[in-house]
């Protein structure tokens, strides 16, 4: 995912679930996905993971849930990094309010 967005810290809790956020427009071009903020404008590119969460998050889904899906597609894959990988991910679209935590 490639954002210009200001980086802010926002609050999270460990074992939550996170669902994407209503306002959030997906735009998809071939195999391309492009999602905008309407608050901010800003239209976030997502890489071939990137889309993979963003299919995962149609319905709430815990950040541990998520790695076990992508662990699961790609058995060959080393787990720490696939962890790394859609923690970092969640959080970036988190910070984006791209995605909201599912209260």
């Amino acid at each position: 995912m490639i954002c210009l967005a200001q980086k802010k810290k926002i609050p999270h809790k460990k074992n939550s679930n996170y669902v994407r956020n209503p306002k959030i427009a997906e735009r998809s071009i071939d195999d391309t996905v492009f999602l905008v903020n309407p608050d901010t404008d800003i239209v976030f590119y997502l890489n071939p993971l990137g889309n993979g969460i963003w299919q995962l998050l149609k319905e709430p889904i815990s950040i541990i849930d998520a790695v076990t899906t992508v662990q699961r597609a790609f058995p060959d894959m080393a787990s720490e990094k696939i962890g790394r990988d859609v923690s970092k991910l969640i959080n970036k679209m988190r910070k984006s309010n791209l995605v909201l935590n599912d209260e």
